[in-house]
């Protein structure tokens, strides 16, 4: 179906994600961190571009991305998972997100965090993990490092 057979978007949310190796960073191989940018920020992007068209069609279209607390900059030392890839990617794409907003003001543009996802493709989807890692998520929104 091409794009000029559809009348509008009205919503658009992006939803991929890969989270690389978990490594410290001093590990981390250029290729598994570029191929984390390539999914996890650059292919949105392209995305929105190949459907704004669409969306400004829409009379209240609205961009939305995943995001990830592993983003997260100022509270970086509480996630104790060795996600960088995954995580600067992830910074990036909500810069990306934020940057669209600002320049389209006529697309509502926002990043949300969904909480915990559990994927099977997760190495730390153990009980041992999972449970300290939502009280972790709670403490911090508690203390107001997350919004």
């Amino acid at each position: 179906m091409s794009s000029s057979s559809l009348a509008a978007w009205t919503t658009l949310t992006v939803h991929s994600g890969i989270t690389g190796e978990y490594v410290p960073a001093a590990d981390l191989s250029a290729d598994v961190i570029r191929e984390c940018f390539e999914v996890n920020a650059i292919a949105p992007l392209v995305l929105f571009q190949a459907t704004r068209t669409l969306l400004l069609k829409s009379k209240k279209p609205i961009f939305v991305g995943m995001s990830t607390i592993s983003a997260t900059i100022s509270a970086m030392e509480h996630i104790p998972v060795p996600v960088t890839a995954y995580g600067a990617s992830k910074a990036a794409f909500n810069s990306i997100v934020r940057r669209i907003h600002f320049e389209n003001t006529e697309i509502t543009s926002f990043v949300l965090h969904p909480g915990w996802v559990c994927l099977r493709t997760s190495p730390i989807n153990d009980t041992v993990l999972i449970i300290p890692r939502f009280k972790l998520i709670w403490e911090m929104e508690e203390q107001g490092h997350l919004v």
